[in-house]
This record gives structure tokens, sequence and C-alpha cells, in this order.
């Protein structure tokens, strides 16, 4: 009996110390936790990928963050202080580098979160958070240096001049209309995100100068809103016609002498009056009105381009955006804002045949945004017949006459 009772002691005995010494060994290992993050760092398409393009290839970083090293530095030197963490006893944080890159990755090509995970190594579940959190703080650096809206009558000024000079439309202070960003149906109240393609969508409304760089941004307005109505609700809307934005006095057309008020050229779904001017829809068009159309979407053209890059750069809004509608709307102004970024920091960003030109006998070239992209997503507002008052007939009377007389192109007629 106490042979049996010392045996039983002395397994337990070498079962606690065998326990002991497993303890000690898993105590020395890294967490778990730990040894994700030094897989991410190790493996991750971040280290590996890009140290080698920064060395080697610099010239493919603008493939895949839509901008070379420098830009991208001075990029991150802005936005950095914002998107760093702190590390934690349990993991360091992912720096601010590699958040800035997996953001512009996703901004760039639409990849799904799973598909990022896999390549930088970080869970699709904190991808899911973290890219909305970078746009965010990229739209709060970059809006109020990059996004200016005109603060004076000498500003405004300066993009009519370059609306007149350009696109031969005088007295333009901007190009303006909309586009519809879907996103997978939300959870909650999608009826109000449904739009009349069948999709869900929240709206973009931007206004251009004549170099396709945004003054104005809006992204309030959801998918179900009647195209009419989007920019009738919007502040600028409401600013335009109470003339509280230090426009210009009403002025005449060159050579003629009746005053013409400032105004912007639009998209088929906006609303007609002093401040918005868009083309005839009828078909039984005179000539005078085709001449009036085709001037009109001459100067229409920088916004449609901006739209065109936007999506050509950003492919992102080529497909329907897997966040729900507030993080949709940060993803969408950001892609606006470094839009506007790379415009002024990045040369090459759009190159002469990225964009429509026009030849000097008025010949359009489309611009190659047009065949890269083809977006079912990214799409145009439904247009909208608007009603003419007397005011609005005056003032495209005063432009058709002076498009057929003072401010004739001797190719318009070729092209109606």
């Amino acid at each position: 009996m106490d042979d049996e009772l010392n045996k039983s002691i002395l397994m337990l005995c070498f079962g606690a110390a065998a326990m002991q010494a497993l303890l000690e060994e898993e105590s020395r290992k890294p967490r778990r936790l730990w040894r994700r993050r030094e897989r991410q760092d190790e493996e991750g398409f971040y280290e590996k990928v890009f140290k080698e393009l920064r060395i080697e290839k610099p010239r493919l970083k603008e493939h895949f963050w839509l901008m070379n090293a420098t830009t991208f530095e001075h990029l991150l030197g802005l936005v950095g202080p914002l998107i760093t963490k702190k590390d934690t006893l349990m993991r360091s944080a992912i720096s601010a580098k590699c958040r800035l890159m997996l953001t512009l990755r996703y901004l760039a090509t639409g990849e799904k979160f799973r598909a990022l995970q896999r390549t930088f190594r970080v869970p699709h579940n904190t991808i899911s958070k973290l890219v909305p959190e970078v746009c965010a703080a990229l739209f709060r650096v970059l809006k109020d240096d990059y996004i200016k809206f005109p603060s004076d009558e000498s500003e405004w000024r300066q993009i009519s001049d370059g609306f007149n000079t350009m696109l031969n439309f005088p007295n333009c202070i901007g190009a303006i209309d909309g586009r519809h960003v879907v996103m997978v149906a939300p959870a909650s109240t999608e009826r109000i995100y449904h739009n009349y393609k069948g999709l869900f969508s929240i709206v973009l409304i931007g206004v251009v100068d004549a170099n396709y760089k945004f003054i104005y941004i809006d992204v309030d307005s959801n998918g179900k809103a009647p195209a009419d109505g989007i920019f009738q609700h919007t502040p600028l809307s409401e600013g335009l016609l109470a003339n509280n934005y230090k426009l210009p006095m009403d002025a005449p057309l060159p050579l003629r002498q009746l005053p013409m008020p400032f105004l912007m050229v639009g998209g088929d779904a906006l609303p007609l009056n002093r401040r918005v001017l868009k083309r005839y829809l009828q078909t039984d068009l005179c000539p005078m009105e085709e001449v009036f159309n085709y001037r009109l979407s001459r100067a229409y053209s920088s916004i449609e381009n901006a739209f065109g890059v936007l999506s050509y750069k950003f492919s992102v809004l080529n497909s329907p955006i897997a966040l729900n509608p507030e993080k949709t709307r940060l993803v969408t102004l950001a892609c606006c804002a470094l839009h506007n970024y790379l415009l002024e920091m990045a040369p090459n960003y759009i190159t002469r045949a990225t964009v429509d030109r026009y030849e000097s006998n008025g010949l359009l070239i489309p611009g190659k945004w047009h065949k890269a992209t083809e977006s079912k997503t990214f799409h145009a507002l439904e247009p909208h017949t608007a009603f003419l008052d007397e005011e609005v007939k005056d003032i495209q009377g005063e432009f058709i006459e002076y498009f057929i007389e003072e401010g004739d192109l001797h190719y318009q007629y070729n092209h109606i």
C-alpha cells in the first residue's frame, strides 16, 4: 500500500514539474499579437515591396500610391500627426506610413479589404476602421489649402478669365454637376439611398475651375433625393442666389453692352436660374441654339473631365463601396481633396492625353479616361427639364447673340 502511494506521489511531482517547465517555455515565447505584428513587418507588402520600389523603381510608386516618393513623404508629413497611434504593452501600433500607404492603395485600386489583408498583413476588420480614419484626416489637412472657395471678387474674376481664355465662355465662374457614389446596401434606412438606377448611393456635387480643380464639394445628399432638388438645397445654391459670396457685379460680355451675371455652367440635372446655365435638352433645336449647346458643352467639359479623372485615378469609385454611408462620404471627400492636391504636387497626375482636348479646328479629342473608365457606379444625375423664366431666356439669348457675332468661333458650325 505504501509503495503504491509513493508511486502516485512521485507521478504527481513529475507531472507538476513538466507543467512548470511547459509554462516557463510558453512565457519565453512572444505573445501571438506580437508575432502577428512581426509577421506584418517581415512579410507584408508594405515592408517587402514598397522598400524595393523606393530604392530600385521609384516610378512604379505612382501606380501603387498615385504619387512619387517625394510627394508621398510630403503628404505623410501633413497627415502623419493625425494618424499616428501609440504602441501598447500588448503590441506595436501600425505605423502612420503603413496606414497612409494602405489607404492610398485602397483608394487607387478599390481592392477588397480581405485582399488588402493578404497584401499588408493587417486584419480586414482593422482595415475597415483604419481607412475611414485616414480619409477623414486627409480631408481635414488638405481642404483649406487645396479646395479653395473664392473669397473675393478678384478670385472669382480669375476663374472667369480661365474659362474665357481656355474654353471661350465669358462670365463663367465654374462648371457644376453631380455624380452618384454607389455603396453596398446600408443595413438600415436603405430606402433614402435608393437612386433612380436601382442602386444605393450618396450624391457628390462638385464645382471646378477651367483646370479641373474642385473649388466646392458637397456630399450631404442621399441617392433618393430628386436631382433638381439636390443642388437647390445646398448652401452653394442659396449663397449664389443671395449673392453672399462677393461675386463680381454684372458685366457685359466682351464687346457687348448689356450687363450679364457671372454664372456657372451645369449638367442636365440642374435647375436653371440667373446663376446656372445648362444646354437645351430639346431635340428640335435651331442652329443658333445648337451653337449655344456646343459652346456651353466646351465650358462644361471641365467638370466632366474632373469627374472622369477622379474615377480613372481613384478606382474605389468604380464599384460599390463596402462601407456605411458616413464612411462612404469620407472616402469621397478624401478622393476629391487628393485630386486637387495631386494637381498641384504631382506633375504627371494629369497629362495632355488624360483629359478631353479641343484642337485648333474645334475637333474634340477624347481623353484616355473614357477608355479606361466604364463605371456603372459613379454615374450622372438623372436629367431634368428645367422651367425657363423670362430672365433666364434673356440671358441665354444674350449669350447666343455673342456666340454668333462678337464671340464667333469660325469652326463652331462644323460641330453642331
